[in-house]
């Protein structure tokens, strides 16, 4: 199977804005991704399209340059023809990714990625949440207004289409938010805190059912007063809560169609271990680059064969460390 990677952040062309750990990262998870596939289908072509100042990092990579005078879209198309399947990579954040899918989907291009529908709605974390009719007591309350929460207790506030942890906050109370209020924008909503371990679940489907993978631990600092950044991820650390897991996945995706490929759901697992809906990740997440050394094997199997044999309570645990930028 031919296979034609598509990399938004590398894709673009630079600017002085262009954040370095997000770079990075994409460069890494490109590296393993297209290794991935050069293992599982040897004889076929790997390629990964982006910007030509990315060339020297992929010297052993099979590598297109992006063609400025079309757009990302239209520049796909062009090579598609070359290949038998896409896979984008691209941040949800201002629609980016469902842009990309739904232009790709309307040109008949097939995809390796969750379909334009089920990206709309779960690039929203609102959306994602008023799409579930059923499971309620894995959800935590949301709240357009911060004073509709208890003055007492702690909030969380996040953006509705935000990336990870960014623009996340946290505040003991609704006094110490009130104080803060500069750092709140109007594509903030609000929601209850839950004390407990932040879980990654990463997950591959194809048209007819999904898989658990993995199920790892996110652990996450203070890089300011209200504000956190993700440090570490603990790679198939909650693997043998795989029961656990599958059902609370089982209830949430009952609620949706279109998942297809890699992606994944960050949760809260208290104390009790109950679980709570954080958001849907449509796409593929950073931690891929862990799945490889935690499974044993390439996760790239999963998508030739969804019934692939293996023991999630087999994975080896894996630190995969951030290295956040200053």
């Amino acid at each position: 199977m031919d296979i034609l990677v598509y990399e938004h952040i590398l894709g673009e062309e630079y600017s002085e804005n262009s954040p370095s750990l997000l770079l990075n990262e994409a460069k890494l998870i490109v590296k393993c991704l297209i290794k991935d596939f050069a293992e599982l289908y040897p004889n076929s072509k790997i390629s990964l399209l982006a910007n030509k100042k990315n060339n020297f990092f992929f010297n052993d990579i099979d590598f297109i340059s992006r063609d400025y005078d079309l757009n990302s879209v239209d520049d796909m198309k062009m090579h598609y023809q070359n290949y038998d399947k896409i896979l984008v990579l691209a941040p949800e954040e201002n629609m980016e990714m469902y842009n990309i899918v739904d232009n790709l989907e309307e040109k008949g291009v097939c995809l390796i990625n969750c379909s334009s529908e089920f990206i709309k709605i779960t690039t929203c974390k609102k959306n994602t949440y008023n799409s579930i009719k059923s499971c309620h007591d894995n959800l935590i309350n949301i709240y357009h207004d911060y004073k509709e929460i208890d003055s007492n207790k702690k909030i969380v506030a996040k953006i509705s289409d935000g990336l990870g942890s960014e623009n996340l906050y946290i505040f003991e109370n609704r006094k110490d938010l009130e104080e803060s209020d500069k750092i709140i924008t109007n594509k903030h909503f609000f929601q209850d805190y839950k004390n407990g371990k932040i879980i990654s679940i990463n997950i591959v489907s194809n048209e007819k059912k999904f898989i658990i993978i993995s199920i790892n631990e996110q652990v996450y600092k203070h890089k300011s007063p209200h504000e956190i950044s993700l440090e570490e991820v603990f790679i198939g650390k909650y693997n043998h809560m795989i029961i656990e897991f599958k059902l609370f996945v089982d209830k949430i995706m009952s609620n949706f169609s279109g998942y297809h490929g890699f992606f994944g759901i960050d949760a809260i697992l208290d104390e009790n271990n109950n679980i709570f809906l954080l958001e849907i990740n449509p796409r593929l997440t950073s931690s891929y680059i862990g799945l490889n050394t935690s499974l044993g094997f390439s996760p790239i199997q999963f998508l030739n064969n969804i019934n692939y044999n293996f023991n999630i309570s087999n994975n080896e645990i894996f630190l995969k460390k951030i290295k956040n930028e200053k």
